[in-house]
């Protein structure tokens, strides 16, 4: 039996932990042929790992290769400790006394969340140094992780290099989960996705139903050498936007998939769908800085220029266009809204927009600053006090927030439901999330999920968890944000609940109605 202490310095809480066991010289001389298995404990905090105690084996068959052990703190006194991990060998092996331990190295993760996003039926999560993860179903490829099978804890998708025929892990910067499927733009810039095909929302082969690893779609290019900055996925829609500082004689949003009821911006309806390389410029006579795809049929974006106007296209069935009319589809572009106050001005100009199943809702700024909501409101999902089937005309949120601060650029719209980021009595940080619409499922983090909210609620304070809530994301019927810990200002931390049948929030396929961590994947 082999024993030693390993003492690190400042550790702090959800700080991940790697510890690295090389195997001693010529080991399997002294043993009977079996495998060596260590086992690690901190001596003065809680730890949280994949397995319970923490093991890694040094397999016979690979005697010389080093195992490894995750760790991550979940549990100190103080802000930071001096950590003791003990590493014990066990297992049915038997080393001689005399024979020289093995040698341990320690790596402290600088690595941390950095960005989330909510599917339909999925979520995908990046990390700072650019690791993907994704969660939940899995029926379509969605994961990426080349199977269909529907996951509860993170997995790492694959891609396929557009350079040569082989699998890697690729490093993202942004990755958006859609409702069957999944985008992300690589530290490159090159747009990779995977996922459902069935109307070419992901790559350009018809021939191909769903693609479970990631399929190279744009990027740079001698024929449009513009930066992609935005991306967002619907129904079965992808669209993106190139950088709209660069001039150009073309518009910079590019809409692929699905268009049956005009999401791809065209004069025409074409249900089989379109790929990337049959796309063209959405509205040539604009340029965009923020677009978003609603969950079913409609997309608006906030055009470049004076005042920042919304303009949206698709269908209109329930208004969700914001014209203040209802028709089957405006295609052709590109109606805009208009957002009336009491003095019947169009109030202007739009921060930021978010588009959900059938409604959408945005931030505008400076003296009329407010949130407006459009579209089906069969839920409370516009926010304005009032339940109905559709509505045509945009209306404001901003009256039923009573003491609440917004947090700027934070509304976001789900399914049947829409939340923003908030502060509370004029506190300081902004780790409170308001909501309002459908909470059947528990995706308002709340217990009496029966209830519709018609105006806007405090429904989850996460003050005791995080500092600062920096993203927002809902999905079909789940919700999740990503915050700096209140612990330790390095470290982000993401948090779910709502519907878990496919594993989208994580951990079981029960429903969560109070937020659960995402741990770091080890």
């Amino acid at each position: 039996m082999h024993n030693q202490d390993i003492y690190l310095s400042k550790v702090y809480l959800n700080q991940s932990i790697r510890l690295k066991i090389t195997p001693p010289s010529n080991w399997l001389d002294y043993t009977k042929g079996e495998d060596l298995v260590y086992e690690a404990s901190f001596q003065n905090a809680q730890s949280m790992s994949s397995q319970s105690p923490p093991k890694c084996t040094i397999s016979k068959s690979t005697p010389t290769k080093p195992c490894y052990i995750w760790l991550e703190v979940t549990a100190l006194k103080s802000g930071f400790t001096t950590l003791d991990v003990n590493i014990t060998e066990v297992g049915s092996a038997k080393m001689k006394p005399n024979i020289k331990n093995p040698q341990f190295s320690i790596n402290i993760l600088s690595d941390t969340w950095a960005s989330v996003s909510a599917g339909g039926y999925h979520t995908c999560a990046t990390t700072k140094a650019g690791y993907t993860y994704c969660w939940g179903r899995n029926n379509v490829g969605q994961l990426g992780n080349r199977t269909t099978v529907d996951s509860n804890r993170p997995l790492q998708p694959v891609t396929i290099s557009r350079n040569y025929p082989d699998f890697y892990i690729g490093k993202f910067k942004r990755v958006e989960a859609g409702r069957y499927h999944s985008c992300g733009i690589t530290l490159e810039g090159d747009v990779y996705c995977w996922g459902d095909n069935k109307h070419l929302e992901t790559i350009g082969n018809p021939g191909v139903v769903y693609s479970s690893y990631g399929f190279y779609v744009t990027g740079k290019s001698t024929e449009d050498s513009r930066e992609i900055i935005d991306l967002s996925l619907g129904n079965g829609v992808s669209c993106l936007l190139r950088d709209h500082n660069v001039p150009s004689e073309k518009s910079n949003a590019y809409c692929w998939g699905k268009n049956d009821k005009g999401q791809l911006g065209r004069s025409f309806a074409s249900p089989n769908g379109l790929s990337y390389g049959d796309s063209v410029p959405v509205a040539s006579q604009y340029s965009f800085w923020d677009i978003d795809v609603g969950g079913y049929d409609h997309v608006c974006a906030i055009q470049k220029g004076d005042n920042f106007p919304v303009r949206c296209w698709g269908g209109n069935e329930v208004g969700q266009l914001g014209m203040g009319y209802i028709s089957a589809f405006h295609a052709e572009l590109v109606g805009h809204v208009y957002f009336k106050g009491a003095d019947k001005k169009k109030l202007s100009p739009v921060s930021n927009l978010s588009s959900g199943y059938a409604h959408s809702c945005a931030t505008l700024m400076g003296e009329y600053s407010n949130v407006f909501c459009w579209g089906i409101n069969i839920f409370g999902q516009l926010g304005n006090g009032q339940s109905g089937y559709k509505v045509y005309e945009v209306k404001a949120v901003n009256a039923y927030l009573d003491s609440m601060i917004l947090k700027p650029d934070s509304i976001q719209t789900g399914s049947e439901y829409s939340c923003v980021i908030v502060s509370q009595n004029g506190g300081a940080n902004f780790n409170k999330v308001a909501c309002w619409g459908s909470a059947g499922f528990g995706q308002m983090g709340v217990s009496n999920m029966g209830t519709n909210r018609l105006r806007p609620e405090i429904v989850m304070d996460f003050s005791d968890k995080l500092r600062e809530i920096h993203q927002l994301t809902l999905g079909e019927h789940h919700t999740c944000v990503l915050g700096e810990s209140n612990t330790n200002r390095e470290v982000n931390r993401i948090f779910c609940t709502g519907s878990n049948l496919y594993g989208q929030v994580g951990g079981t396929s029960q429903d969560v109605t109070t937020p659960i961590e995402i741990h770091y994947p080890r």
